[in-house]
């Protein structure tokens, strides 16, 4: 089952395969799209009503974009509402994952959604220098790097 604010991410899961009678009992994948305000700058739902469907959700895994990580090292949103349901979403999940490239990390923005924890698995790219890999392990956080094609 995947859950999502996310309307791009909802689309690209749309023709894999067995996810038309998707979920438990038909097999396959079953994706559900959280309802809420529609932001334009990534085609995301925010708001109280995304952040009132999560009230009723538990998740294994979470797969959370960062908009920027900042020397504090934590995690930061350039919008309210989206730094809201971020922290919320991370608030109702077993194993967070944090996914960054590399050109985020020392950009600061606004708002914070959370720390960086060390429950939290960070995956960035294989261009992350190495004082922000020592800045990661402080924090107890786990960190892949993916190669760069």
């Amino acid at each position: 089952r995947i859950f999502t604010n996310c309307l791009p991410v909802a689309q690209v899961l749309m023709p894999v395969g067995g996810l038309s009678g998707g979920g438990p009992s038909g097999g396959g994948l079953s994706v559900t799209l959280l309802g809420g305000l529609l932001r334009p700058q990534n085609s995301s739902m925010v708001g109280l009503l995304a952040e009132a469907a999560l009230e009723r959700l538990w998740f294994d895994h979470l797969f959370l974009g960062a908009g920027s990580i900042a020397a504090d090292a934590g995690i930061y949103s350039a919008d309210a509402q989206e730094a809201a349901i971020n922290r919320k979403m991370l608030g109702r999940c077993n194993r967070p994952v944090l996914l960054a490239d590399s050109d985020k990390f020392g950009q600061p923005l606004t708002y914070l959604v959370a720390p960086i924890q060390p429950a939290m698995h960070v995956i960035c790219d294989d261009r992350l220098s190495r004082d922000w890999q020592d800045r990661l392990a402080a924090t107890g956080a786990a960190l892949t790097l993916a190669a760069v094609s």
